[in-house]
């Protein structure tokens, strides 16, 4: 992907989506920049597939599938049941590589995809299936904290908050690579039968029920969720991070049924995911070296310095960026969704106006 310098004043992206034409943005003046040469652990290098949505423009021949109340029209393809179905497919495809710890991330991002679409059905059939995708992934996050502190030892260089002399130093204090590969196989045998149990239940219920739920409504909740989660506590910001996550997958969805309205509010949930997730590696960094006691005073008292200031540098990133993609109030938000429906040829907004009234 090119890149290009930027300055807070004049930023311009260039990115290669998959057109194939390079998009160019303006910044606005009055807009702050909210992550400035911020560098986060996890993501670096990782790519994801919904940053690439093809865009649409609206085609009056071929209207959208949903109404601009978020219903899906009679005598159409549901689109949700189809994104599910891609989804199981991702994740089936993540078990088919051999390298355990992409199948794993292959398959917990599918998961979480899986799970966020879910909470677009308000049914308790979806809550259960929720539940049991939950405990599912649970079982594939073992070494998740091994390698998050890994991960935070990289955000503290990216971020010079942290001599190299002692990054190199606490890499040799963390946890190695797990030395047995042979549980893995026994590890996804469970996520296999998990699989062949969601694909009959969306056979049986699940599609239909998809066909029957009022997506706008989803997603508005969903919203108001991630817009009112907080920074007070490790534990409340690894809540928000859950909600966003959410949101970016939502909103993912929302770009592939309306042309690719909502494909940059994608990516800029994902832009604020990987911030909390670096202030919670960075946690999680400080929970594993505490409790080394060979690691000398010194540096201890170091690293705890060094992960306080890059911890408030990016919290504060964190909640300009959650300000700035959730200004607008849970019902003007979806409103919005339903003109944007309307514009791109679902229909008439009819309802619209009243449809935050059913909350």
């Amino acid at each position: 992907m090119p890149s290009r310098a930027s300055n807070r004043f004049d930023r311009q992206v260039l990115c290669a989506p998959r057109v194939g034409k390079s998009i160019r943005i303006r910044a606005v003046r009055s807009w702050p920049n909210p992550f400035p040469a911020i560098v986060t652990g996890g993501q670096q290098g990782h790519s994801f597939s919904d940053c690439g949505v093809r865009v649409k423009k609206a085609d009056p021949d071929h209207p959208r599938p949903v109404d601009a109340t978020g219903r899906v029209k009679p005598g159409v393809s549901p689109p949700l049941a189809a994104r599910f179905e891609a989804t199981l497919d991702k994740l089936e495809a993540a078990l088919r590589i051999a390298a355990p710890v992409k199948k794993i991330h292959g398959a917990r991002k599918a998961l979480k995809e899986y799970r966020a679409l879910l909470r677009l059905i308000e049914t308790d059939d979806a809550r259960d299936a929720r539940r049991t995708a939950a405990a599912v992934a649970r079982k594939l996050s073992g070494d998740r904290d091994r390698q998050a502190a890994r991960d935070a030892v990289a955000v503290l260089r990216a971020h010079k908050a942290l001599g190299h002399e002692d990054a190199d130093a606490l890499l040799q204090f963390l946890p190695t690579e797990p030395p047995a590969e042979a549980p893995k196989a026994d590890l996804f045998s469970p996520v296999r039968a998990w699989l062949r149990q969601a694909r009959a239940a969306h056979a049986d219920h699940l599609d239909r029920q998809a066909s029957e739920a009022n997506l706008l409504r989803g997603m508005a909740k969903a919203y108001g969720k991630a817009r009112t989660g907080g920074f007070s506590s490790p534990e409340a910001m690894h809540e928000l991070r859950k909600r966003v996550v959410t949101h970016r997958y939502q909103m993912s969805f929302f770009a592939d049924i309306v042309g690719g309205k909502g494909a940059r509010r994608a990516r800029r949930a994902q832009d604020l995911r990987d911030l909390l997730g670096s202030i919670q590696d960075l946690e999680t960094l400080r929970v594993q070296i505490a409790a080394v006691p060979s690691v000398p005073d010194e540096m201890r008292a170091r690293l705890e310095a060094a992960i306080k200031d890059t911890q408030g540098s990016l919290s504060s990133s964190a909640r300009r960026l959650q300000r700035g993609l959730f200004r607008r109030g849970r019902k003007a938000f979806w409103g919005r969704l339903g003109r944007q429906l309307a514009d791109a040829g679902a229909g008439p907004p009819d309802g619209v106006s009243g449809a935050s009234d059913h909350a």
